[in-house]
């Protein structure tokens, strides 16, 4: 009798440890879900935020490849890669004027250049304008040297890469 009792305790308490056990596992896996939604959301706003102030530098950007750059929405947010540490590569679509037209490695390199020779102009303006922590507080991605890697040409659109540090 004094076995079955000390194995229906024991029995009960492998049951509470277990299901304990469960609910550690529910409660992380939560938690786990919204640390994803969170960095997802914050990714977002990045995102947005890097996308606006590329269109403050480049919106005197003049191609006959591309449509006329009027809007930050000109930029259409695609995805985004973390390299290490706090480098980051986002990607946004650019649409082209006329699709079946394939703009060469070379003329991509050429507008890498020019969108750069932008972003250093609108960098050395806002420096010249604000101070040094102004610029940082409202143009992160501009003073933490924003810069565009490389474009690649898709078909109707060409996707631009820019890297950043957050």
């Amino acid at each position: 009798m004094k076995n079955k009792v000390s194995n229906s305790i024991k029995d009960i308490a492998i049951s509470v440890a277990n299901q304990y056990r469960a609910y550690l596992k529910r409660e992380n896996q939560k938690e786990a879900a919204k640390a994803a939604c969170i960095y997802q959301n914050q990714m977002s706003s990045i995102m947005i935020e890097v996308q606006q102030e590329l269109y403050g530098c480049i919106n005197r950007f003049k191609s006959p490849h591309f449509f006329a750059i009027d809007s930050p929405d000109n930029f259409i947010i695609d995805t985004f890669q973390r390299l290490n540490g706090n480098k980051y590569l986002f990607r946004y679509a650019l649409m082209k004027q006329n699709p079946s037209v394939v703009i060469n490695d070379l003329a991509l390199a050429s507008y890498c250049k020019m969108l750069n020779s932008l972003i250093g102009q609108r960098r050395s303006a806002l420096l010249f304008q604000y101070s040094i922590e102004e610029v940082s507080f409202f143009y992160p991605a501009i003073s933490n040297g924003m810069k565009v890697a490389k474009m690649i040409d898709c078909g109707e659109f060409v996707k631009l890469y820019i890297a950043v540090r957050i």
